[in-house]
């Protein structure tokens, strides 16, 4: 969970910063924490068969991240 709030926490600093667009990259662990924190429904099996690299495009709400989508 302390990971997860420092990745959240650069993703609000992102937004706070006035950037429309960014490219963010990290390890799988972290991204799939990020990940399961807007969908549950992503776990272990999710993580486990999540391709190298993997590319998702996150929708930010005023800096907290809502949706996500693969990008392929």
């Amino acid at each position: 969970r302390e990971a997860q709030a420092r990745g959240l926490a650069a993703l609000q600093r992102i937004f706070d910063d006035g950037v429309a667009s960014a490219a963010v990259v990290s390890h799988g662990n972290l991204l799939s924490s990020l990940l399961n924190r807007m969908n549950p429904a992503f776990g272990f099996d999710s993580w486990r068969t999540m391709p190298n690299p993997a590319l998702y495009r996150v929708q930010l709400n005023f800096g907290v991240p809502v949706t996500f989508e693969t990008i392929t």
